[in-house]
């Protein structure tokens, strides 16, 4: 599940939001693997979309780019 890590650290924290930070940083971080492409991760064009441990959650990723 690769947004376990981040579900654990906002479980664990007084933080409503995790980041933002860079996807592949936060995989390669974390030891992931988010292959074989990072949009079927981050760009999620509705809930059936989103990661089961997100949705299980009632959180949401927001893909934010510049």
């Amino acid at each position: 599940m690769v947004f376990e890590p981040a579900l654990w650290e906002l479980a664990n924290s007084e933080r409503s939001v995790f980041g933002p930070t860079s996807f592949r940083d936060y995989v390669a971080r974390h030891g992931l693997d988010a292959s074989p492409r990072t949009p079927r991760y981050v760009s999620v064009d509705s809930l059936d979309d989103l990661a089961p441990e997100l949705r299980d959650a009632g959180a949401m990723v927001l893909r934010v780019g510049w």
